[in-house]
């Protein structure tokens, strides 16, 4: 596998796919995989997705700070043409996003914003999620509970067909 290819392949897969697989495990071990929207952050090597307070997953991650994330691409006809990412991390932060936001998390929220804006559009007709949360005031907000979940990301896995390589976020080599 060219390492150039695999980078290219790696970020359209983190940046191009909707869906992801969050697992999380509670002290005692018991897992619980759970699908996502996500934004991951090249730039921090960091992985959002947004989640009811309430969620199995956010009570996981209080008690067992570490996670595996997965998107993966398959191919019914030809497994080698499966391939996908496995990221590693742990939690760093839970943010209300009932409270005033930080720059970082305001950022991060209109990132999600923007590749998600079909299915924020059909969810809060007529505005985009940033400016739901900056109002503070929307049923959609205070209803759910929501929380912006952050994750440091430290390992990453790709992997096509047989073969994998495992990166090291840091080295992921950024694009112009």
């Amino acid at each position: 596998m060219n390492p150039a290819d695999v980078q290219e392949d790696l970020r359209r897969l983190l940046e191009e796919e909707n869906i992801g697989y969050l697992c999380t495990s509670d002290s005692s071990g018991t897992p619980h995989i759970a699908p996502m929207f996500f934004y991951y952050s090249f730039d921090t090597h960091e992985l959002f997705f947004i989640s009811d307070r309430k969620t199995r997953k956010v009570s996981n991650l209080l008690e067992v700070n570490s996670l595996a994330f997965t998107v993966d691409i398959r191919d019914r006809e030809n497994p080698f043409n499966n391939r996908g990412v496995l990221l590693r991390g742990e939690l760093v932060k839970l943010t209300d996003l009932s409270m005033e936001l930080s720059e970082k998390s305001r950022g991060a929220l209109r990132l999600f914003s923007e590749k998600y804006q079909g299915f924020i559009d059909a969810k809060i007709p007529g505005e985009s999620l940033i400016q739901v949360v900056e109002k503070g005031e929307s049923a959609f907000i205070r209803s759910f509970q929501d929380v912006l979940v952050t994750v440091s990301i430290y390992k990453i896995t790709y992997w096509k067909g047989p073969f994998s390589v495992v990166f090291d976020p840091e080295k992921i080599i950024t694009p112009p």
